[in-house]
C-alpha cells in the first residue's frame, strides 16, 4: 500500500521483468492479480481489510531520487470491510492499514466469508 484514505487505497504491487501484471497461483489455481472486479485482503499487524479492484494500471516511476524509473503495476481499491479473527466479515472499515501494509489476492475459501451472511438467510 502506498496511499490510503478512507474511500480509496493505492497499491503497487511486485511485477515481472517486462512490467508485466503477476500471475499467482492459489489453491493450485494459476489467478492474475489486479483484474477488475476481484478482491484482495490487505493484512498489517492483525487487521485484514478487504477490498475490491475498481482500477489496474501500470505506471513508470522511481520511488526515491537514487534509483532509476521501473515499470509498477498499480491498483486503486475500494475498501469494502474487514476480516475479524474469528474469519467473519464485517461491512465498513473500521481498522484501517498504513502503508507499506501488504496486499494479496484473496483465496477462494475467503471469497465464501464475504457472502456467507446473505447466503445463510
Amino acid at each position: 500500500m502506498i496511499d490510503i484514505d478512507e474511500s480509496a487505497l493505492k497499491a503497487v504491487l511486485t511485477v515481472g521483468e517486462g512490467g508485466e501484471f503477476p500471475i499467482v497461483t492459489i489453491d493450485g489455481e494459476k489467478v492474475m492479480a489486479g483484474r477488475l472486479g476481484s478482491y484482495v485482503i490487505i493484512s498489517q499487524g492483525g487487521i485484514e481489510v478487504v477490498a475490491m479492484v475498481m482500477r489496474a494500471y501500470q505506471e513508470r516511476r522511481a520511488f526515491r531520487q537514487e534509483q532509476r524509473a521501473m515499470e509498477f503495476a498499480m491498483l486503486d481499491l475500494i475498501p469494502l470491510g474487514e476480516l475479524t479473527r474469528s474469519r467473519a466479515f464485517t461491512r465498513g472499515v473500521i481498522h484501517f492499514p498504513t502503508p507499506g501494509a501488504e496486499v494479496h489476492v484473496i483465496r477462494p475459501s475467503d471469497i465464501h466469508i464475504l457472502f456467507k451472511a446473505y447466503r445463510d438467510r
